[in-house]
């Protein structure tokens, strides 16, 4: 799934944001705030991930989406890609939200 700037499906983000809020038990509303507690920005540091490595998505999509700056997108999806490699509880994390999500 290639998206450009202007063309991405927002039903799937959202529904992305619906998985991984609901696998770590965080209120989804809070997905696209400034909330920087450590529960909140690892959720939605997995979300960048998935929606990069998994579909495609650009670091300046991702930062659109979410409001944020890219430099903080690309720190994220590097932090989360070091953790899920390296850290056999969050690689865990990631295959488990990977089943959940069938779209």
């Amino acid at each position: 799934m290639i998206t450009t700037q202007n063309d991405y499906d927002k039903d799937f983000v959202k529904y992305v944001i619906e998985q991984v809020f609901t696998y770590f038990k965080i209120d989804k509303d809070i997905a696209l705030t400034s909330n920087r507690s450590r529960d909140v920005s690892d959720a939605r540091h997995m979300i960048w991930y998935l929606l990069h490595y998994n579909y495609d998505y650009s670091s300046f999509l991702i930062a659109k989406i979410f409001n944020k700056n890219r430099r903080s997108v690309m720190s994220g999806i590097a932090n989360t890609k070091f953790f899920i490699e390296n850290m056999p509880d969050d690689s865990n994390d990631y295959n488990n939200i990977i089943e959940k999500i069938e779209w």
